[in-house]
């Protein structure tokens, strides 16, 4: 009967064990979704930049540059991660370089139970430049 009583006792620890473990690697699991997240939504913003820029720079004067490069910024694919893709600034250089700055929204999968609100809804900025490629106006 002491036998049976003290195996009993073993598979209650082990069982206590289990849900001490799982509350430990639950929210870290969790944290690391919403870090790969993150890291995704900045891959995607710096070649949102990179591509509105590369558009740009084969314009050859500074109003066709900004239309390619809003054209590019608003065909970007939003998702439920990415959204409100947006052109902070742009720049036509007479040096002969398009510098354009674009910010992303990232909506993180577990929204973390924070005071600041803004921190669950992290805002991405890259910024990219390229030389003008395109020929001058004859």
């Amino acid at each position: 009967m002491k036998a049976r009583f003290k195996q009993g006792r073993a598979r209650a620890q082990s069982l206590t064990e289990v849900v001490v473990g799982l509350f430990i690697l639950v929210p870290i699991f969790l944290a690391i979704l919403d870090l790969a997240s993150v890291v995704i939504g900045q891959q995607a913003n710096n070649d949102l930049a990179k591509r509105a820029a590369r558009a740009a720079s084969n314009s050859n004067n500074a109003t066709a540059a900004q239309t390619a490069a809003q054209t590019v910024v608003a065909n970007f694919g939003t998702s439920t991660l990415l959204s409100n893709p947006t052109m902070v600034s742009f720049a036509y250089n007479v040096q002969g370089n398009v510098i354009v700055e674009t910010s992303l929204q990232i909506n993180l999968p577990v929204p973390a139970p924070v005071v600041d609100q803004s921190l669950n809804n992290p805002v991405m900025h890259a910024r990219a430049t390229e030389p003008v490629v395109a020929l001058p106006p004859l």
